[in-house]
């Protein structure tokens, strides 16, 4: 198999094409292993093709459709907002797994406090740092929904954010 993933990878042309077994997964040769355990030693990993799928989901489950587009790219930046852009891309550039401090956004409608931060949740999520974006009135109407009808989303949705560890971005208005 790592014959096969060395000959036939690098010339993917993506998922959809994919020839392994297993569609975007690759048998590597794991130096640090074979190093330890003092024999050839190999392990199956995604390719960067899954990779993008897998990031491409995560983010249309935790962030909603219309905040999809908001980055830092797409930020509008005036004289009233340029301090907290700077702050906010600062704060997501130093997001890691063990990022333990939180940011808090505060101030009047209109300034961008909510596009900043899905562009905060969206950099997690480019880290692969675990991240959701909640609108809280709406996650409270989905919670409600689920209960009234008996459905298992409500474990579903509490799971979801639970994953998210730590680096939650609540909005409280929609």
């Amino acid at each position: 198999m790592a014959m096969k993933t060395d000959r036939i990878c690098p010339g993917c042309a993506g998922l959809e094409a994919c020839v392994m077994p297993t569609a975007g997964w690759q048998v590597f040769f794991d130096e640090a292993a074979a190093d330890m355990y003092r024999r050839p030693s190999f392990r199956w990993r995604q390719c960067r093709y899954r990779k993008d799928a897998q990031q491409k989901e995560q983010e249309k489950v935790m962030l909603a459709p219309r905040f999809q587009q908001r980055s830092f790219a797409t930020f509008q930046v005036t004289p009233e907002n340029k301090e907290a852009l700077e702050k906010c891309r600062r704060y997501a550039d130093s997001l890691s797994l063990s990022t333990t401090q939180g940011l808090m956004l505060i101030g009047p409608p209109g300034t961008g406090k909510t596009h900043l931060a899905a562009a905060i949740a969206r950099a997690a999520l480019e880290k692969r740092v675990p991240a959701a974006f909640v609108v809280v009135p709406n996650l409270l109407d989905e919670l409600r929904r689920a209960v009234k009808s008996d459905e298992n989303d409500v474990e579903y949705m509490l799971s979801a954010l639970r994953n998210a560890g730590p680096n939650i971005v609540a909005c409280k208005q929609a």
